[in-house]
């Protein structure tokens, strides 16, 4: 988490993604195909929050409407996801929250490196967030976090 997060500053801008069969996936379309793989649906788009290296940092604001999207869809038992999502030295990055139809928030990792791994590892790793919240560092910009 804390690799991603240091990896992620920049420029934030929210865009909605869509996928078609015939056309080859764009980084953000290969973390958006993996969340909804990890969810079973489409996920309502509660923020795709992009950064670039030279650009301004995250809003600690945003991302809170994003958190409070997801806790609104996690009380419906809803699926939704957010996510603040980068490139790295050699790969696409990303964190973020999602919803499942379970009601259960989980917190995810996202590195574009392990889809050519040939190890089995998931460029999707996932773990349950019994609360999440926003985390505003000055320099860096702001961040999600997960307790629990």
């Amino acid at each position: 988490m804390q690799r991603a997060a240091l990896a992620l500053a920049g420029m934030c801008a929210v865009s909605t993604l869509g996928l078609t069969a015939q056309e080859p996936l764009a980084p953000t379309q290969s973390l958006q195909a993996h969340v909804e793989f990890a969810l079973g649906a489409r996920p309502a788009d509660c923020g795709v929050h992009e950064v670039t290296i030279l650009g301004p940092r995250p809003r600690a604001d945003d991302l809170r409407k994003s958190v409070a999207c997801v806790v609104e869809h996690a009380a419906r038992k809803a699926s939704a996801w957010a996510t603040i999502y980068g490139g790295g030295i050699d790969s696409d990055i990303a964190t973020g929250l999602m919803v499942g139809a379970d009601g259960v928030i989980r917190y995810f990792d996202f590195d574009s490196d392990h889809l050519s791994a040939t190890d089995g590892r998931s460029p999707l790793s996932e773990q349950p967030c019994q609360r999440a919240g926003v985390v505003d560092a000055t320099e860096r910009g702001a961040y999600f976090v997960c307790e629990g």
